[in-house]
């Protein structure tokens, strides 16, 4: 009964924490369960359902950012963008070609990389129905010639939104208008 009850909670309070009003069906139920419960078996319970309500909000708080991060990415995407496999590159050797990369080499990205010494795997591109399925590791952007690492980005948005910890040093500095705080 107890467990039933936590679950119940817990599901109310992860619903309510994501704009879902499950109060009309959940208050009548938890008020009934808890109606004749002593104070130690009722915090008992409370301790639970808010530590394991937490964890699922967490949860699924990561996982729509990884999402909203997929998104962004593609729609970060120009007009036109191909995805390609590259192997026979560490990370840090294939940001290093790319930015070594001369305006001419911006014509064929694939083909530079090639000449390097990488086997290039073309994908998919805008047009690809299956674009979407691919993880993407990099983006380069012929443009502005930016790269970005995308598990790295995803980190640190990651880190971002942690809880800060007791063991977090926290730096606040002020600027007034006459004075230095």
């Amino acid at each position: 009964n107890t467990k039933e009850i936590e679950a119940e909670s817990i599901a109310f309070t992860v619903c309510r924490h994501f704009g879902i009003d499950t109060s009309e069906y959940s208050f009548s139920y938890i008020a009934g369960w808890s109606s004749g419960r002593d104070m130690k078996e009722l915090k008992s319970s409370l301790d639970t359902i808010r530590r394991t309500a937490s964890e699922l909000i967490t949860g699924i708080e990561e996982q729509l950012r990884e999402l909203q991060r997929d998104r962004e990415i593609m729609q970060e995407q120009r007009s036109h963008f191909d995805i390609a496999s590259v192997k026979g590159m560490e990370g840090v050797e294939l940001m290093n070609s790319l930015l070594a990369m001369k305006d001419a080499d911006r014509e064929n990205v694939e083909a530079y990389l090639e000449s390097r010494g990488a086997w290039v795997t073309h994908l998919g591109d805008d047009r690809s129905e299956e674009v979407e399925e691919f993880h993407v590791d990099y983006i380069y952007d012929t443009d502005t010639h930016a790269i970005t690492d995308v598990k790295y980005a995803m980190e640190m948005d990651r880190k971002a939104n942690e809880p800060i910890k007791d063991s977090d040093v926290v730096l606040k500095i002020m600027y007034g208008e006459n004075d230095r705080y």
